[in-house]
């Protein structure tokens, strides 16, 4: 699907929240080594942008300081809905609704609140307000990434630090790749649309442009990770409903497809005795 406005883009990630949520978890260590280098269980003030379905956010409030204020927002208000969800089941309210009612209350014991923002345009929040900005598998995502690091930029304190984590080398990731290269061998063909690779396969390139907006102390890191999926099932179940729908229209060729697919993952399961990777490039750096 190409994405060429913000409406779209909320709708795209609107419509894939359950799914999405079913592949979070192989993001997860991503998340975990960005939150210990960044020391948040310093910070008085920290800012996530994207959180999607809130996957990281218990672990930033286990180790953040109880006052420390902590802001999650994500463009979407169902991905909001479901964080706030996940940090009740946290609280261990595992069956709990979403009262919203009670749920400020709630909330404030622990200074953690979610809203909704865009990335590119933070304007209800001040300059050199926060301690920490985190952003997982957000700025591969949006429509205009510079805007969005100008953004994180402006609303981070002087001296305070970003952390995040986009797609990282193409040739390394094939559980991101398996499905669009394995449908393009089959016969599909697929609308031009956005390359979530480019602004990660490049750590030189991506170093100078945090340069040109003002951010210092830069480190930049390949890691990859293991990813629990094993079948064209779980492949295919993990995609946004809209993909899916696109891969359904011709069935023959779908069959072919969902054949071809566990072909390649059997190949890699049983005879090189790998798992699909997924390929990221962290990114710490200071205002």
């Amino acid at each position: 699907m190409s994405i060429q406005s913000q409406d779209q883009l909320k709708s795209y990630w609107s419509n894939y929240v359950d799914n999405y949520s079913k592949i979070q978890g192989n993001q997860a260590s991503f998340g975990i080594t960005l939150i210990n280098m960044l020391d948040i269980q310093n910070a008085q003030r920290i800012f996530e942008s994207g959180c999607g379905p809130g996957l990281l956010i218990p672990m930033i409030l286990i180790n953040k300081q109880l006052n420390c204020e902590f802001i999650s927002t994500d463009l979407s208000e169902k991905m909001i809905e479901a964080s706030k969800q996940r940090v009740l089941n946290f609280l261990n309210f595992p069956n709990g609704q979403l009262d919203y009612n009670n749920l400020e209350n709630l909330f404030k014991q622990i200074s953690w609140d979610a809203k909704v923002a865009n990335a590119e345009d933070l304007s209800q929040y001040d300059n050199d307000y926060f301690d920490i900005y985190y952003g997982g598998f957000i700025f591969h995502l949006v429509l205009n990434p510079i805007l969005a690091l100008q953004e994180a930029y402006r609303i981070l304190k002087p001296g305070g630090r970003i952390g995040f984590s986009i797609w990282g080398r193409r040739e390394l990731a094939d559980n991101y790749t398996i499905l669009r290269t394995t449908a393009v061998e089959v016969g599909y063909v697929f609308p031009k649309s956005h390359d979530a690779f480019n602004l990660g396969s490049d750590k030189a390139k991506l170093k100078e442009l945090l340069e040109t907006l003002g951010f210092k102390n830069i480190l930049l890191w390949y890691q990859n990770t293991a990813a629990n999926r094993f079948t064209s099932d779980q492949i295919i179940e993990g995609q946004n409903p809209e993909i899916i729908a696109f891969l359904q229209k011709d069935q023959e060729l779908y069959q072919n497809l969902l054949k071809k697919l566990d072909e390649k993952i059997k190949y890699k399961l049983n005879v090189l005795n790998e798992p699909l990777i997924q390929d990221c490039l962290l990114v710490i750096a200071q205002k």
